[in-house]
């Protein structure tokens, strides 16, 4: 009788697997999201223009937030909650000065 692939693997490696997966999603993400505030950076650098500010500031609270995910996940509870703390200011100032100027 034919098993099925869950069956031919335990719980733990299943899980194993999909952190696996997820840890490297995160990263990916968060190379992403890097490259952009890199290069928007540069951008206002090199013009002059401030008008990106706030969102590349958004974008890095983001970064900070992934970060968090990534050190619970890596079992460091202590930065985990200072990322989470610190992404949550960070989005909080660019949602205050956006929405309310």
């Amino acid at each position: 009788m034919q098993e099925g692939i869950l069956s031919s693997i335990t719980i733990n490696e299943y899980q194993s697997r999909f952190l696996q997966g997820v840890r490297r999603m995160l990263k990916i993400i968060r190379i992403i999201l890097s490259i952009i505030v890199m290069v928007g950076g540069i951008y206002g650098l090199i013009t002059s223009n401030n008008a990106m500010l706030p969102y590349m500031m958004g974008l890095l609270g983001v970064i900070s937030f992934i970060w968090g995910i990534t050190e619970l996940h890596n079992k460091q509870k202590a930065k985990g909650i200072f990322y989470f703390i610190t992404a949550a200011f960070v989005i909080f100032v660019v949602i205050q000065t956006t929405l309310f100027r």
